[in-house]
This record gives C-alpha cells, structure tokens and sequence, in this order.
C-alpha cells in the first residue's frame, strides 16, 4: 500500500468528516466512499470531492460521539478487513470493540483544530496537532496520514482522552468566555471589540513561548489591589452582570500569579459594599415601615418598628468579618506588607426611634447580635 496514496472510506460527512475528506483529497489520497444519514450533506461532499470507488485502505467514522457505537455495530454486522478509526477526542476505542471483535484493528485519529465547516476545516488542519490512538501497525500509518493533511500526529493513550479532551475544551471554549467578559466592557465603555485584537493575539503567543503563568501582565498580576478594587466598582456600577465572573477569574488568575492574599482584600471590599447596600436598603424599609405604622398608631409605632427589626435577626451575612477590607488601599510590591487607610464611610448615630429600630437590624446584618 502506497501511503502517499491511500483509499479512504468516510462515514459522516459532517463538520469533521468533510474536512478530513477535503485535505485528504488535496493531499492526493482517494476517497472511496461516502456514507451517512442526512442524504444531503452526503450529496453535498460528493459534488465537492471526487469519489471513486475501490478497496479502502482506511475507514474513519466521523458522527456524534452518541453514534459512534450504533456505527460500529453496523460496520461490524457488514464484515471486512479495513482497518477503522473514530475521530473523537473524548470517545475511547472500546466503543469500536465490535468491530475490533472480528479482527479488524481499530483506533482513533482526533484533529485538536475547530473546524467550523467541511472548507474552512480543511484548510485549518494544515499545521493543526492531530491525536492518534492505535497500536501497530494502524500507528504508522495513521502518523503518516496525518502528516501527509499537513498536521503534527501524537500518540494519545486511551485512558487519558476525557481529561485530554478536557483540556481542549479549557483552552478552546473557556477562552470565548473570557473574550465575551471583555466585549461587553469594552462595549460599556463604548470601545469597539476589535482594538484587543493585538491584546489578545500577543497574550496566546507569549503564553506558548513563556507559559500562561510568565505571560500574565496587569494589576492582578503585580498585586495591586488598589486598581482591581476600582476596577470591580466599576463593573458593579456599569455592568453589574459581569460582576460574578470577572470576580470569579480575578481570583483564580490571582492564584496563579502568587498574589492571592492582597487581592483576595480587594474582592472582599466588594462583598462588603454589596452587603452594606442591602443594610441600607432594609434601613429604609424600616423607617417606611414605621413611618406608616405610627400614622395609624401613633402611640405604638416605637416600639413596632423595633420588634420589627428584631424578627429580621436571620438575615446574618459575614459583614463584619470583612468590614477591615474596606479600608484596603494598595500594596506595593508582592511579599511586602500592604496598608489599610482608614475607612472614609462615616458611622451613623441614631437620632430617634426609628434609627434605633434600623440599626438594630444593621447591628443582625453585620452579627452583633
């Protein structure tokens, strides 16, 4: 078998499969046949591929990962000797054990590439990494495959494909996330999503040239606490959406950089001004409350108001834990010790009864009592 020139047999003429058939076909393989359930994506790669029917050398299965083993069945029920592989990259081969049962190799050759469509798949598997799961001498040639679609092959084991294919999933979809973060501040603070381009694209190639951890810059980074503080008060004030994410990888990016325990200050300052607010929402409630009660009541609206703030005593956040972050300012340097300048919120003294009643409930919200 000349492996330069080798007889393909695809079954799924999807996103994967179409690629596969496309840069299999321009490297000068032949695809042999083409089979599948949706008669017009089948239609559709054969008017784009030549197809010329002959012995396969090589059969990929390229469906849904649920499929996978419903095909398998059906390959192995039709018999034959042409060695089979999948091309998922969390499925194991021993969904393939049908087929492996009857003394056909089997294996599996997964494209670590997104591929979006059958076109613009194809030309993205040049330079692309490709998995290969196989034992010889299946391995060989699905190297020599893989190589000749312009990929880079590495042998992939079996028991490690979810956590492998989990790391794709991390470096892949994780990161859209992160971006959509920034398009919606950068759309907050009216600045088109395009001007990170260069941001982001210099960001990948210094992690792969210096690691994620060496290329991390800004205040997170340098543990100014100071600067993510403000950074998060914005977001609070102009996408308060955002808020619980960029928190959420404030602090993990936090850890990673070794500036954990001065920025983890900083995002506690937050939680306290949330939780501040609800005090002074529930304050004002109370003097409402007791305001509408002494016009009825005149006489016992005091003391009303009070009880009343008294059966609030299960609203118990941690407000007074965190109530020293709120004066966190600014570190200079990681491993030097930061400064708390002194809170600038003024402390309130109540004037009349209904001002006892709501900082009794204050006094329940921060623990007192």
């Amino acid at each position: 078998m000349d492996r330069s020139r080798m007889n393909i047999s695809i079954i799924g003429p999807g996103r994967a499969g179409g690629a596969i058939a496309i840069a299999a076909t321009a490297a000068g393989h032949r695809i042999t046949s083409i089979d599948g359930r949706n008669a017009d994506a089948v239609a559709y790669l054969a008017s784009i591929v030549d197809v010329e029917p002959a012995t396969p050398d090589l059969r990929i299965i390229a469906v849904s990962d649920d499929a996978i083993g419903e095909v398998a069945e059906r390959v192995a029920r039709e018999g034959g000797t042409t060695p089979t592989v999948h091309v998922s990259g969390a499925v194991q081969t021993l969904v393939l054990d049908p087929i492996a049962a009857t003394g056909v190799q089997v294996g599996s050759l997964h494209p670590l590439q997104t591929l979006p469509d059958p076109e613009r798949g194809a030309a993205r598997l040049d330079g692309a990494w490709m998995a290969v799961t196989a034992d010889e001498p299946l391995r060989s040639m699905l190297h020599d495959f893989a190589a000749s679609l312009g990929c880079h092959p590495f042998d992939l084991d079996d028991d490690v494909k979810p956590l492998y294919h989990a790391g794709a999933a991390a470096a892949a979809n994780f990161t859209l996330t992160t971006l959509d973060l920034a398009l919606a501040l950068f759309e907050a603070a009216g600045v088109p999503f395009e001007a990170a381009r260069p941001l982001v694209e210099a960001i990948v190639a210094h992690a792969f040239e210096l690691g994620p951890a060496g290329a991390l810059t800004g205040p997170v980074a340098r543990g100014d606490a100071a600067t993510v503080a403000t950074q998060i008060e914005a977001i609070r004030r102009q996408v308060p959406q955002a808020e619980s994410l960029f928190v959420d990888l404030a602090r993990s990016t936090a850890k990673l950089a070794g500036t954990a325990d001065v920025i983890e200050e900083a995002l506690r300052v937050g939680v306290v001004e949330r939780l501040e607010a609800v005090v002074l929402e529930h304050r004002i409630a109370v003097h409402r409350l007791v305001g509408a009660h002494e016009e009825v009541h005149p006489h016992a609206g005091l003391r009303d108001g009070v009880a009343r703030a008294h059966h609030l005593d299960g609203v118990r956040p941690l407000v007074r834990r965190g109530q020293d972050a709120h004066g966190l300012v600014h570190r200079q340097r990681l491993g030097q010790r930061h400064r708390r300048l002194p809170s600038r919120r003024p402390q309130a003294a109540p004037v009349d009864a209904r001002d006892r009643a709501a900082d009794h409930l204050r006094g329940a919200v921060r623990g007192d009592r």
